[in-house]
């Protein structure tokens, strides 16, 4: 039997709420490689209630805590690149060196952009049609998203 995989939710490793699973095969061998989980509308039910959970949480975390978060995420990646890289060969039949290994270490450096970007997002001062008065804009939270990648 095929390694079967949980989803990631509410910082959690948790198996899906349904029984189905999706076979990942290699595309250069056929080998079976694992079983992930068929997400159920419970499922995602569950992960948005968790994101909006921490929302509170999240919105008083300032721009340079959030910025080492970045940096940590971008760290573990880093600490698990080849670990990483092999899978993304085996599943997508990707060459290990050339391509791989590169693209971890795309994401590891967009990890660490975003890091130092966080921490000069600003928001503005908008001119006004009475002097007496200043406009000023904020960035705020939007709320949840869902992202299906």
């Amino acid at each position: 039997m095929a390694d079967r995989k949980q989803m990631l939710i509410g910082g959690k490793w948790v198996d899906g709420t349904g029984t189905e699973y999706i076979p990942i095969h290699s595309p250069a061998t056929g080998e079976l490689l694992a079983e992930v989980p068929m997400g159920t509308t419970e499922d995602v039910d569950q992960a948005v209630e968790a994101a909006r959970g921490a929302r509170h949480e999240m919105a008083a975390v300032g721009p340079y805590q959030r910025s080492e978060l970045l940096h940590t995420v971008a760290d573990l990646i880093s600490e698990r690149k080849e670990e990483i890289a092999r899978d993304l060969a085996q599943e997508q039949g990707k060459p290990y060196h050339s391509e791989a290994m590169g693209e971890v270490e795309v994401a590891v450096e967009m990890w660490r952009d975003a890091a130092e970007i966080i921490k000069r997002l600003e928001g503005e001062v908008v001119p006004s049609s009475d002097p007496n008065k200043r406009i000023f804009t904020i960035r705020q939270p939007h709320g949840v998203y869902g992202v299906i990648t």
